[in-house]
């Protein structure tokens, strides 16, 4: 049974999230001054790595992010972040 489940991210600009295979990254938003991911999964399936990249508004751009998918936009008190994400598997 697929359900949604959240991912609390570290505020670094590249980090490893493990989430069942074919999860749907839904959203990312400030939960309480912490950036989180939410995601439709199947808990049951076997974890998979999904690297995920924070960029502050005004900051460069990384080599290579574009195959990620953009994410969402989330607010911490004054600053804005930019949240990507690409898996690190086929499938």
């Amino acid at each position: 049974m697929r359900t949604i489940h959240k991912f609390p991210l570290s505020l670094v600009e590249k980090q490893i999230v493990e989430m069942p295979a074919g999860a749907e990254i839904l959203s990312a938003q400030d939960q309480g001054d912490v950036i989180t991911l939410w995601a439709l999964c199947d808990p049951r399936l076997e974890n998979r790595q999904v690297e995920v990249t924070i960029l502050g508004t005004g900051n460069p751009v990384p080599d290579g992010l574009g195959r990620a998918t953009y994410v969402d936009t989330a607010q911490t008190g004054p600053f804005v972040w930019h949240v990507f994400a690409k898996n690190l598997y086929d499938g």
